[in-house]
């Protein structure tokens, strides 16, 4: 189904079934991604809902994004300021994510924090929370 585009000009092609839902949970697990920083979030709606082409064409959104500003850190743990993060959280606020619920493991895979409610606020936290809980304590790195 198609909902339109985010402000970063992703076409939002996304999964009619969920559309079609009154309410919606998505459950997830805060771990580190090379490019959004940490999967878990908003990562369940863009690119986790979507069709292929939007999958695409949001990939191809963060390599010219960062051809284009070399300076600016893309990377695992890198949240703040990252573009596919915000491109992320604007497709899960256009589809009407009501509730996230996410798991934060430390480095042995034990579950160590679960919080669940609005994405904006459990997120940042949760991310937060990942940094301190890798054994040895995480760097953050960049991708380019």
């Amino acid at each position: 189904m198609d909902i339109g585009r985010t402000s970063y000009g992703t076409p939002l092609l996304v999964n009619a079934e969920v559309m079609q839902c009154d309410f919606k949970i998505a459950i997830g697990s805060i771990v580190p991604h090379a490019f959004a920083g940490f999967g878990g979030g908003a990562k369940i709606i863009l690119p986790g809902i979507c069709h292929y082409n939007t999958v695409l064409d949001f990939h191809k959104l963060g390599s010219r994004y960062k051809k284009e500003n070399p300076d600016i850190p893309i990377g695992t743990g890198v949240v703040e300021n990252n573009l596919l993060r915000m491109n992320m959280e604007e497709a899960a606020e256009k589809v009407g994510l009501d509730i996230k619920i996410d798991t934060v493991m430390n480095s042995y895979g034990e579950t160590v924090a679960v919080f669940a409610g609005e994405l904006k606020s459990e997120y940042p936290e949760l991310c937060r929370m990942r940094l301190t809980t890798m054994i040895p304590p995480y760097r953050l790195t960049t991708m380019w």
